[in-house]
């Protein structure tokens, strides 16, 4: 992140320390001492990357979120890239942009090349655009959330899919830029890649349950919306399945 080209004035990394075992807070004090900017949240409960990224959200101070996991990184220049598009004067509720995908040594990009450009409500975004279930594809204006109550569910797997749905169905002002921004990382210990385990299996239906509560919410607001959800709800569980 410090290697981007960004005026340190501009941004501000919150790093949350969900009771690591390891070396992590003595690591992350010591760059407190290099970076006046970095903010170090310590857990005294483990609450998983939702609880991570709600303690984020509370403590920062700045218009914009963006999130990266730990095993993730920024494309070089990237978010200097995303903080010009945030500038402009477009009063954006969401910023969606592209990403790298490195899996078993395989590097892939996913670039939603089929997506327009266009500032439109969440509900439009959805019926017209391709949207991803990583909510570190997204920059988010940080009012917007916190004044809709949009937190993520703690200590659960799979929390990321369906949070995004919830986040567009109320967003005002949506557009998708192809930045490529993030290189994401699957490794075979992470928590996208497993799905086993009974804990694991619980957390599946209980994204499944949230999905269909998604659902309803949609068929209420157009038919065409709600099939698109369905259709990402058949699809995410079938992923987490085998995965």
């Amino acid at each position: 992140i410090y290697s981007q080209r960004l005026n340190r004035d501009e941004f501000e990394v919150i790093c949350v320390n969900d009771c690591s075992t390891d070396e992590t807070a003595s690591v992350l004090e010591g760059y407190c001492a290099k970076y006046p900017n970095l903010i170090i949240c310590n857990h005294s409960v483990n609450k998983r990357q939702g609880g991570g990224r709600n303690t984020g959200i509370k403590v920062a101070r700045g218009e914009y979120v963006t999130f990266i996991d730990c095993d993730d990184v920024y494309l070089p220049g990237s978010l200097s890239r995303v903080v010009d598009e945030l500038k402009k004067p477009q009063q954006l509720d969401v910023l969606m942009f592209d990403f790298q995908q490195t899996r078993l040594g395989v590097t892939k990009e996913l670039q939603y090349a089929g997506n327009h450009s266009r500032i439109v409500t969440g509900v439009e975004f959805l019926k017209e655009n391709e949207f991803t279930y990583a909510a570190w594809s997204y920059a988010f204006k940080r009012s917007f959330l916190l004044d809709n109550k949009l937190l993520f569910v703690e200590n659960l797997q799979f929390e990321d899919g369906d949070w995004c749905m919830s986040v567009l169905l109320q967003a005002r002002r949506v557009k998708y830029v192809p930045l490529m921004e993030v290189h994401y990382m699957i490794e075979e210990n992470s928590t996208t890649s497993l799905a086993a385990g009974a804990k694991n299996i619980v957390d599946l239906f209980e994204a499944g349950r949230r999905w269909h509560d998604l659902y309803v919410k949609a068929r209420s607001i157009d038919a065409g919306l709600a099939c698109k959800v369905k259709w990402h709800w058949l699809v995410g569980a079938k992923v987490g399945r085998f995965r």
